[in-house]
């Protein structure tokens, strides 16, 4: 039997519970010791041998005089100012201020303790106090929470930790974390809290922070227990609950005895629930901490009515009632008694007595929902205050700024007026020198380039021009001995007839030749892809392969090979150079091919960058290790003998599609045929 206003109870209750607790654990100084009394502490504070110990350990007083008087402890805290300012030693005076601001906020008063907060966080500015700045900030977050303001409370906390990484501060970037964590539990950001506290615990452990250890391990136990995951929840209480015990915190014990008694509640074990909130009930009772003894009977009742014991719940119900504190800390969970009351009630049949009950539920039920649109329009006027002081803060900070920094110039312009008008002339003498040194340097630099630039562009157009006239000169005499060793091996023939011996010596003669004229034309078309026109065009794929068939053509009829390809694909290149790469590829497809018949697939498709084209085939294919090798300069992987050629066919396509701005690769493995890939941009310039 479930009750919607449950939820309003833990949220609240966890506000001034959990965090409250937050403050004690997360912000005091490294060097108190938690374990001295306030009588020896008074007694080391008259026996200090010098002003500074006397300082530090009047504060340790104000701050153990937190736990128990606030007020007190506000006393003590303007005694550390007063005498701090008369000796001249001000190191303690931001953390009095911090103190003072706490009081203020463990009494209620949240605008004095805001108020007080800020100064304190100003004046550790102004000390470097680094430790202080990050926990007035943690402590504003704090008031904010108690106030409701819970995104302006993140924020702060957020600063916090934020400062904390930038000084190094581990103790209280692991607060931070928690606080954040706990400030989105409470907007019911489950899944954002979570990593925070992660992070607070893996911090926590590694620094022995473990108060913050344990209390995020709670915060993780409430989490689960919201989403129903009852087991992991119990694990998470039981690890906070073995902390609190070996660190003495019968609070933080207390209220992990009340949830795991919601567990076991919720779990229908019912005796070892109520041995839970029995624990529970005794130690609140004993430290007479009113909000868990409220929050530890409320789960009882709850208890006593799912048990079927509904007197007993009844009267815990009207004990708790007649509790004039309830009424004012938490009357969330005053409603919920009414509604528990008013079941019991109406199950024992007393359907009048449960009515006016159940009446007084919805009042107050109304009552607090009216409280908390106030209190919407109120977090919208801190919010609105806040940033308007801050605006303000910033404005009055850079003014000043811009006063300290006026009246600085001002000096300097003073005092430097008279070294700056020699200092100008000296400089302007050499400035000019140095131009017209840098300007000189500069013309003979230009010189000597453009000098060396045309030389070598004369000496590249030589080697071009003797490559392409030696390539040109050398075809003609190949040529030359190709036919007459093949007029020779004719007449060899008709005059001796046939001789085996001559004859396999002409056709070595015959095949060496044409080999030497390939590799000399393909020389020759190498050097000459720098002469090509640089113009681009649009045109369709398909007609480039129409001429590259045609060039083929007797190939291609001889090996029967079939060259596949549909649809058509537009481009913006250069024509001629695409041939001659398509050419080079679909030969090879042909030449290192055994398969019967040779088959070429034409596929294209457009990309991000552009075009892409790939020519795959039923060929021989290419071992993994040589697919780079393969587009080096008169690399070949067979002998000439199985397979003719110069070896400079892929590196001319290489060099093409590197002109063109595109890239070239080739995939497969050997025996299972190849596949090359040409891919080219949109349009650009031929480089």
């Amino acid at each position: 039997m479930g009750n919607p206003t449950l939820i309003w109870n833990v949220s609240h209750s966890y506000i001034s519970g959990i965090l409250f607790l937050y403050i004690f654990f997360h912000f005091s100084p490294d060097t108190f010791s938690q374990n001295k009394d306030l009588d020896s502490l008074w007694n080391a504070y008259h026996q200090a041998s010098n002003d500074s110990i006397r300082l530090t350990t009047l504060s340790e007083i104000s701050w153990k005089y937190l736990r128990v008087n606030p007020s007190r402890a506000r006393s003590v805290a303007d005694q550390v100012m007063h005498e701090g300012d008369s000796l001249g030693y001000d190191k303690q005076e931001a953390v009095a201020m911090n103190y003072t601001a706490l009081t203020y906020y463990l009494e209620g008063n949240n605008e004095a303790a805001i108020d007080m907060f800020e100064k304190s966080h100003e004046r550790a500015i102004e000390l470097t106090d680094t430790i202080t700045i990050a926990a007035t900030i943690n402590n504003l977050g704090l008031v904010f929470i108690k106030m409701g303001a819970f995104e302006l409370a993140f924020e702060n906390f957020q600063k916090g930790v934020d400062l904390a990484e930038e000084y190094g501060d581990e103790k209280n970037l692991c607060t931070g974390w928690s606080n954040m964590g706990s400030t989105l539990q409470l907007m019911e950001e489950y899944e954002k809290a979570i990593p925070y506290f992660e992070k607070s615990i893996e911090l926590g452990k590694k620094i022995k922070n473990l108060a913050t250890v344990y209390n995020s391990y709670f915060h993780l136990g409430e989490i689960a227990v919201k989403r129903g995951n009852l087991d992991i929840a119990k694990t998470y209480f039981e690890e906070s609950m073995q902390g609190y015990i070996a660190e003495g915190d019968p609070y933080g014990k207390a209220n992990a005895f009340i949830h795991l008694g919601q567990i076991a509640r919720l779990e229908n074990k019912f005796s070892v629930a109520h041995s839970h909130l029995d624990s529970a009930l005794a130690l609140t009772h004993s430290l007479n901490f009113i909000e868990s003894i409220d929050k530890a009977y409320n789960e009882k009742a709850h208890l006593l009515l799912e048990e079927g014991n509904y007197q007993e719940a009844i009267k815990i119900c009207q004990q708790v009632q007649t509790n004039e504190s309830i009424s004012i800390s938490n009357q969330y969970l005053l409603a919920d008694f009414y509604w528990i009351e008013a079941q019991c009630l109406a199950q024992l049949g007393n359907y009048k007595k449960a009515y006016e009950v159940y009446v007084n539920h919805h009042a107050l039920h109304d009552t607090l929902f009216n409280k908390d649109k106030l209190k919407i329009i109120s977090n919208l006027e801190i919010r609105y205050q806040s940033a308007k002081k801050e605006i303000e803060n910033k404005l009055l900070k850079d003014q000043q700024r811009k006063n300290e920094i006026a009246i600085v110039q001002r000096n300097i312009i003073i005092v430097g007026t008279g070294i700056i008008l020699i200092l100008s002339m000296v400089l302007a003498f050499i400035l000019f020198n140095n131009y017209q040194q840098k300007k000189e340097n500069n013309r003979l630099l230009e010189e000597e380039v453009d000098r060396r630039t045309q030389e070598l562009q004369e000496s590249n157009d030589n080697l071009a021009r003797f490559a392409f006239i030696t390539s040109h000169d050398l075809k003609e005499p190949i040529r030359n001995i190709t036919s007459f060793t093949q007029l020779i091996e004719k007449r060899v023939q008709t005059q001796y007839g046939e001789n085996e011996e001559l004859q396999e010596f002409a056709e070595y003669v015959v095949r060496n030749a044409k080999q030497m004229y390939t590799l000399v034309d393909d020389v020759q078309t190498f050097t000459m892809l720098e002469k090509q026109s640089k113009e681009l065009t649009s045109f369709p794929l398909s007609s480039v392969i129409r001429r590259v068939e045609d060039a083929l053509n007797q190939k291609i009829f001889q090996t029967k090979t079939q060259i596949v390809y549909e649809g058509d694909l537009e481009l913006n290149s250069n024509a001629s150079l695409v041939f001659l790469v398509l050419k080079n590829l679909i030969e090879n497809a042909i030449k290192y091919n055994e398969s019967d018949p040779p088959i070429i697939h034409i596929d294209h498709q457009k990309t991000e960058l552009g075009s892409r084209i790939t020519i795959k085939d039923n060929g021989i294919g290419i071992p993994e290790k040589y697919r780079t090798k393969v587009f080096e300069m008169f690399s070949r992987l067979h002998d000439r003998k199985k397979y003719s050629g110069s070896g400079l066919g892929l590196s001319i396509c290489k060099k093409i599609v590197s002109q063109l701005g595109g890239e070239i690769w080739v995939e497969g493995e050997e025996g299972k045929g190849s596949t090359f890939y040409v891919s080219l941009p949109e349009s650009g310039e031929l480089v």
